[in-house]
């Protein structure tokens, strides 16, 4: 198993990591190398900034990172539609140089909608797509139904998934057990886990 520490410049400065374990998927895509999570700009209407962040993106292009994160926690998807987080998506996709990885978050609360936003985030152009925890109904996420949720998302998704798990924000963090489970399914990549605790990471590698 690989492990790779990632770029998460929030105001808590938490650190996040992905692995990688030697599956059909590790073998299709690397995902070794720094992955900014990139945020969406907004202006003074709360509309999306897309001339602004057409700009960002020319100066992310400037520097080495293998890749963009594109609607994760910076990327502040919660407070999007459906249609502006596909249309960020499919921005960056445009203005990103050729052969930057893009991994767009497309997790919802449910099963059925992460499917079907995880279809329109390939569509758009996404590598790859960031799933974060289910947790409106948090009681009610225990392994079993986390594990059933992962895993009908990546046998139905086109593209490789890293899990998400962001406790900080969700109130819910991905168990390791869960993490074991999932990690042997042949289209789930990774994880980025944002909960700062560093003895999941080797804990994680030990199991």
């Amino acid at each position: 198993m690989q492990w790779v520490r990632t770029s998460l410049c929030t105001a808590a400065r938490v650190r996040s990591w992905v692995w990688t374990r030697n599956h059909t998927a590790a073998v299709r895509m690397d995902l070794s190398g720094i992955y900014p999570p990139i945020a969406t700009p907004f202006t003074a209407t709360e509309d999306v900034d897309y001339k602004k962040l057409e700009e960002n993106l020319q100066k992310y292009a400037k520097i080495p990172f293998k890749g963009l994160v594109v609607q994760g926690s910076n990327g502040e998807y919660p407070y999007l539609n459906e249609e502006e987080r596909v249309e960020v998506v499919r921005t960056v996709r445009r203005f990103l140089p050729a052969g930057k990885l893009l991994i767009a978050g497309s997790g919802c609360e449910s099963t059925r909608a992460t499917v079907q936003l995880t279809e329109k985030m390939v569509a758009a152009g996404a590598d790859a797509v960031l799933v974060v925890t289910p947790c409106f109904y948090k009681g009610k996420m225990d392994s079993r139904a986390l594990i059933a949720h992962f895993t009908k998302v990546a046998d139905s998704s086109p593209v490789p998934v890293v899990l998400y798990s962001v406790p900080a924000n969700t109130g819910l963090e991905l168990p390791l057990d869960v993490v074991v489970a999932l990690s042997q399914h042949p289209n789930i990549l990774g994880l980025k886990d944002s909960g700062g605790d560093v003895s999941r990471i080797f804990l994680s590698l030990w199991i």
